[in-house]
């Protein structure tokens, strides 16, 4: 198992004067300083990122329900005209159905009436 390394950087330290002391505990605070400053600039950065990210959002958020609302109003307009032209159609469709009925009537009966003609003429000849 490793040793420590505290006791061997406490006794460096103590063989070091002031001045030295001074001068590697300064080094360290500005390292530290520098590494401080350089990750609270990159988290700037990322919140002021995240910040437009967010409003961009929101604004196409936005965008999209309104759209819906508008939909939601054209559908509400549409609706009863669609609901008319539905009943409309289903009437027509009746009377269709209706006419064909009729027409297959007077086609049964056009082909009777020329049975009963074909059918006197053979008689008669």
């Amino acid at each position: 198992m490793e040793e420590s390394i505290l006791p061997h950087i406490i006794e460096r330290m103590c063989q070091k004067d002031d001045i030295e002391r001074f001068n590697e505990s300064f080094t360290a605070f500005l390292e530290l300083e520098h590494y401080l400053f350089t990750h609270s600039e990159a988290a700037s950065q990322n919140w002021a990122e995240a910040s437009r990210a967010l409003k961009e959002a929101r604004t196409e958020a936005e965008k999209a329900w309104t759209k819906v609302d508008l939909l939601k109003i054209t559908l509400e307009t549409h609706s009863p005209k669609v609901e008319c032209l539905q009943n409309e159609l289903r009437e027509e469709r009746c009377k269709m159905a209706k006419l064909r009925a009729e027409l297959a009537l007077k086609k049964e009966a056009k082909r009777k009436a020329q049975e009963e003609v074909s059918v006197a003429m053979e008689r008669t000849v």
